[in-house]
């Protein structure tokens, strides 16, 4: 960082904005910080990667890092860039500052047109984030990845006729989100589904997973579901070119595939 510093003011900015671009999302950040001129040429980049890592942290490092969420919004705030992808790993503690600074984050990635969505927010339920389907409508996204959270009932039309690879794993959702999802997005071909669970009323349970894919409107090609907590699954479908089935669970008893 020294070094850096001293030689910073004699690299020109196309020099000083290739060196950000080539850094992941958070360290580039950082280097932001080195002087006026660095701050000056931040590249909006068309990817957002922020990876808090580790398994365990402590409350230092979660202030840290939503302090760099929240300083990194404001750069992008003051420009219209489109974003391709936007990705966000971190430890999730159902805090009033980190629920707002997510729920930001979302949005601004869906007013940014974001074509690829990938969240993962390690936490121990039922302190998940909740999520809204419905807040992600947009004819951009076909690439949705969610990790530990919950979504909610969808209450009104979903609107998101690109989507093509859905990859839900460690999941609570209503029982009626895998359905609509498959029934209102047309162009969808892959689904995952791993350590997901269904909600009744706001508690988890085993349950029936119905999964109809036979619309002449779906084009659903791979199904996955990987050690979910259904005891009954039920799949219907002339479209599916393949299905995979991986569970570890005593609790499933039966399994039908129709079509």
């Amino acid at each position: 960082m020294v070094v850096v510093d001293k030689i910073q003011p004699h690299l020109p900015n196309l020099v000083i904005h290739q060196i950000q671009s080539l850094l992941p999302t958070k360290s580039a950040l950082r280097m932001s910080f080195l002087s006026k001129q660095w701050e000056g040429v931040w590249p909006l980049s068309p990817v957002i990667d922020f990876d808090q890592g580790g398994t365990h942290t402590d409350d230092e490092d979660n202030i840290k890092f939503i302090n760099i969420l929240e300083r990194y919004l404001e750069f992008c705030l003051k420009d219209k860039q489109l974003l391709d992808k936007f990705r966000l790993h971190m430890r999730y503690h159902g805090e009033g500052r980190t629920v707002t600074v997510v729920d930001i984050w979302v949005r601004f990635a869906v007013m940014r047109s974001i074509k690829e969505l990938d969240i993962s927010l390690g936490s121990i339920w039922p302190d998940y984030y909740y999520l809204s389907l419905e807040n992600l409508g947009g004819k951009s996204i076909t690439t949705l990845n969610l990790e530990y959270v919950a979504i909610d009932k969808i209450s009104n039309e979903l609107s998101l006729p690109s989507l093509k690879y859905v990859s839900l794993k460690t999941v609570r959702m209503d029982y009626s989100v895998i359905h609509r999802l498959i029934s209102e997005c047309p162009s969808m071909e892959y689904l995952s589904l791993t350590s997901c669970s269904l909600i009744d009323r706001g508690k988890m349970s085993l349950a029936t997973l119905f999964l109809y894919t036979s619309s002449s409107y779906n084009n659903l090609k791979t199904l996955e579901v990987r050690d979910c907590m259904f005891s009954y699954i039920r799949v219907t479908g002339i479209n599916l070119e393949s299905f995979t089935l991986d569970s570890r669970y005593r609790h499933l008893k039966r399994v039908a595939l129709c079509g």
